[in-house]
């Protein structure tokens, strides 16, 4: 305590508040050193539920994480941290109309509201499980930019569903959300997506193509692995065809490479094992550890696309005395030669 007491100042430790969680811990603080009480009233928001201003008497935003927490007379800015539907939202500022509301999660739920709400409220940022599901008559639609998450099986079943754009600021695509989507041929998956839920893809029986970025590969490829008539693939962002592979994709990554398009294509040491040591145009990095330790190499040619070589690729490379490096190269790696015969 003595240390906390002598290093933390003032301005630190209101920082630190903002990430207590209970009551305790805010009394615990005072309690090292009386001085941090200025800090309660510095705050101007509530870090933690209240059912009062006894902790915090000098905020100008009260923060509600909780349909149940109280509201509290005489503050007039209110933060919704918990989801809500956008029937709620409506609800609550017809209810409190003195009070200026911020919402951090507002939801569409297709029981409740209409299409067009959809498109028109900007302050709807997620759309609601099964919010779509089974809609016969819906053929295209192309999500508004506010949207940054899908719910679960929010378009199972919707038949006649041909085309769908997502919103570039999507991060999240939950389970099962394009299952049973038989008409759909084209889906590209935006940059910022990082998860997308099981199953989601189950049942697209007529996908042809998909684009997606590589940090979600890995939980997508096996979903990808039972549709027969998927004929090219696209990976935004470094693309590593071994993360394809590996998911045993083979009617479409063995049989013909030319259907995978990968921006910024990483060469790898599963590139090495299943399609030789040749390292072709248009490859960007070869990875860490890519040749090491492999006695047998005694020449490599580098293409001029190539602009980084990893950590240790070639390490260890004892019978390697021909390498051509290309004039674009901008990062060796650290020991990438180590223990290799040849003079760069």
């Amino acid at each position: 305590m003595n240390n906390i007491k002598n290093k933390v100042d003032g301005y630190s430790m209101l920082i630190v508040m903002k990430y207590l969680e209970y009551e305790s811990d805010f009394i615990n603080v005072i309690c090292v050193n009386s001085k941090y009480k200025r800090n309660l009233d510095r705050l101007r928001f509530n870090p933690i539920s209240i059912q009062s201003l006894t902790l915090f008497p000098f905020i100008q935003t009260l923060f509600l994480y909780s349909s149940f927490d109280p509201f509290i007379k005489g503050i007039n800015q209110v933060q919704i941290c918990y989801p809500i539907t956008y029937k709620e939202q409506q609800i609550l500022i017809r209810k409190h109309k003195t009070i200026k509301f911020n919402f951090s999660h507002i939801e569409y739920n297709g029981n409740e509201n209409t299409i067009e709400q959809l498109f028109h409220c900007k302050d709807i940022t997620h759309i609601g499980d099964n919010s779509f599901s089974q809609n016969l008559a819906l053929k295209t639609i192309t999500l508004p930019f506010h949207i940054i998450d899908i719910g679960n099986y929010v378009f199972f079943n919707c038949f006649n569903l041909t085309r769908i754009e997502l919103s570039n600021r999507l991060t999240n695509i939950g389970v099962g959300c394009f299952s049973g989507c038989i008409g759909l041929k084209h889906l590209e998956i935006p940059t910022n997506v990082v998860y997308i839920g099981s199953n989601a893809l189950f049942d697209c029986t007529s996908l042809e193509s998909i684009s997606f970025p590589l940090q979600i590969a890995n939980s997508l490829c096996d979903q990808l692995n039972v549709i027969e008539s998927l004929k090219g693939i696209k990976i935004i962002g470094k693309g590593r065809i071994d993360a394809f592979v590996s998911q045993y994709i083979s009617h479409l990554i063995e049989d013909n490479n030319n259907n995978v398009i990968c921006v910024n294509k990483i060469f790898t040491f599963y590139d090495t094992q299943h399609y030789g040591r040749q390292i072709e145009y248009g490859i960007k990095e070869i990875e860490d550890n890519c040749f090491l330790n492999d006695s047998s190499l005694d020449a490599i040619f580098i293409p001029s696309s190539v602009s980084k070589i990893g950590n240790n690729c070639f390490s260890g490379c004892t019978s390697l005395t021909s390498v051509s490096l290309p004039p674009n190269l901008k990062i060796i790696g650290i020991n990438s030669f180590y223990n290799v015969p040849c003079v760069l």
